[in-house]
């Protein structure tokens, strides 16, 4: 398998195709039974792939995937004579699974997902599960943000690191700026306990309820230059 490269990419449409370099040319892997995967899991809603292969020649791909209520987390995986779906990750079974955006890398051949999930405040976190023994899914994290009040986690992405450990990345915009986060997630030694997320609030609960509450909220952002051609005093120290 170290010979060869492996390349994935949307098609025309939310299809997805993957091939294989062999050494000397380029073989389509699977187009057909990838293609009734999708058929049944979504086109693909946002141009986010991840594919990774593990050491037993098989491949992965995650992807955000057409749902009614929004994109959701769609992975398949090639078993050497095929392409079969497997059942995505999951936040909190209380909460919508929305997804907009997602990473994968595999970690001793297991897939590691992280997601941008809403919601029921209208807020976006960070989720990451690990696919276990047993098939099943484990989350890793649950709920993560790091800016208080209203967080938007995105552009979420994944690399490996010693032993069980792994970092992670992602873009979270505040009241007036871009935050880009990383983080380094292990497991909690003997007598650690993992710290809560900031509060959240829905962000609509900030918005001003009059006309006069709007204006005085946009003349206290206003500069010196700015009042003085509305005619408005300086601000004062």
């Amino acid at each position: 398998m170290r010979q060869q490269i492996w390349l994935a990419w949307t098609g025309y449409g939310g299809g997805v195709r993957v091939a294989r370099w062999n050494g000397g040319a380029w073989r389509d892997v699977g187009r057909e039974s990838l293609e009734k995967v999708i058929a049944v899991q979504g086109t693909t809603a946002m141009r986010e792939l991840s594919l990774a292969v593990d050491s037993k020649g098989r491949a992965w791909v995650l992807r955000l995937a057409h749902q009614q209520a929004g994109p959701e987390l769609a992975l398949a995986r090639w078993d050497v004579d095929g392409w079969t779906a497997v059942p995505p990750a999951s936040g909190l079974p209380e909460k919508p699974a929305r997804a907009w955006s997602a990473s994968m890398i595999l970690q001793r051949d297991a897939p590691l997902v992280a997601w941008s999930q809403a919601d029921p405040t209208d807020n976006h976190h960070l989720y990451v599960s690990t696919w276990a023994a047993g098939d099943v899914w484990t989350l890793q994290l649950s709920d993560l943000h790091l800016v208080e009040g209203v967080s938007n986690v995105m552009d979420v992405k994944l690399a490996a690191g010693e032993d069980r450990s792994f970092f992670v990345s992602w873009d979270e915009p505040g009241k007036d700026k871009r935050n880009t986060r990383m983080a380094q997630a292990y497991a909690c030694a003997p007598g650690e306990t993992p710290a809560s997320p900031p509060t959240s609030i829905v962000e609509r609960d900030t918005w001003p309820t009059t006309v006069d509450e709007a204006a005085r909220r946009i003349v206290a952002q206003l500069d010196d230059k700015s009042r003085s051609w509305c005619g408005l005093p300086r601000k004062t120290s």
